[in-house]
C-alpha cells in the first residue's frame, strides 16, 4: 500500500472518546494523542523516528518520518497502533513522493470522462439502500458494514485510472470541531479497509466535512445525513512496476 494508509485499524483502536462526556476541543484530542503516541515511541526505542498528527483537516492520521525501510517501519507502525489511539498512519516521504508524482503530467493520463461516469454509476448503484454505520460518535465501523466493503472493494478494482474520494459526514448534533474530527475519522477507517481489499492506496483520499453538508436540513439528530460517500475523478494511473 506503499504507505499511504498502513493497516486496518483495530476495533479498539478505532473508537473515538464519547464527545458528549468531555468538556474537551477536538484540537485537544489530538494533541493528547500526539503526546500519547510520542511516549509510545519512546518507550519502544525506536531511535530516529519522527512523529506529529495531521490538524489539516484535524484527524487522528499520524504522520511519521526517519524511517525508510520497510522493515523498520513494519514494527513501529504495529507498536503504535496497539499503544495508542492513532488512526491511520503515513510516511511523509512517500506523502513527497505521491505529490511529486502528481506533478508529472505522463504519470497522470486516467480514465476518460464516460468511464468514470460509467463506473460511478455501478458504485452508486451498489450502494443504494446501504449505509455504513458506526458506533454513535465514534469511528468504530460495525461488522456488518464489512460485507459492503467488501462488494465495494470489488467494485472499484474494475476502476482503472480513477481515483476514489472518501467522504465522511455526520449530522448536527455536537459542535462543528467534534463533527469534523469524527467524520474525517471515520472516512479514514473506510479508507483503510479499501486499501486492505487490494485498492491501491494512493488512489484513495479521504475527508471529512462534519455535518456541514446535509441532505437533509435540520438540527440535531439525522439519519440521512450520517454517511460516507464515495466520488470517483480521472486522473490516476499506476506508476510503472506497481
Amino acid at each position: 500500500m506503499d504507505g499511504l494508509i498502513k493497516g486496518l485499524i483495530g476495533a479498539g483502536g478505532a473508537s473515538l472518546l464519547a464527545w458528549g462526556a468531555h468538556s474537551m476541543t477536538g484540537a485537544d484530542y489530538v494533541n493528547g494523542i500526539e503526546s500519547e503516541a510520542q511516549a509510545s515511541l519512546a518507550e519502544g526505542e525506536f531511535g530516529g523516528v519522527t512523529l506529529s498528527m495531521q490538524r489539516d483537516p484535524l484527524s487522528r492520521v499520524v504522520v511519521l518520518s526517519g524511517v525508510t525501510d520497510p522493515e523498520e517501519r513494519a514494527p513501529i507502525e504495529a507498536h503504535l497502533r496497539a499503544n495508542s489511539k492513532v488512526g491511520a498512519i503515513r510516511w511523509a516521504d512517500d506523502a513527497a513522493d505521491r505529490a511529486s508524482g502528481a506533478d508529472n503530467a505522463d504519470a497522470v493520463t486516467g480514465a476518460s470522462d464516460a468511464q468514470v461516469a460509467d463506473c460511478q454509476g455501478k458504485i452508486d448503484a451498489f450502494m443504494e439502500g446501504k449505509s455504513l454505520t458506526f458506533r454513535s460518535g465514534s469511528a468504530y465501523l460495525a461488522p456488518s458494514s464489512l460485507a459492503i466493503i467488501d462488494g465495494l472493494g470489488e467494485k472499484l478494482s474494475t476502476c482503472t485510472g480513477m481515483r476514489v474520494a472518501v467522504g465522511g459526514h455526520t449530522d448536527a448534533t455536537g459542535s462543528d470541531e467534534v463533527n469534523q474530527l469524527v467524520s474525517q475519522s471515520r472516512a479514514d477507517v473506510v479508507a483503510v479497509a479499501l486499501a486492505e481489499r487490494g485498492i491501491d492506496a494512493a488512489r484513495i483520499t479521504a475527508t471529512g466535512y462534519g455535518s456541514s453538508q446535509p441532505l437533509d436540513e435540520g438540527d440535531g439528530a439525522n439519519a440521512a445525513n450520517r454517511r460516507i460517500e464515495f466520488t470517483l475523478d480521472a486522473g490516476f494511473a499506476a506508476q510503472e512496476g506497481e
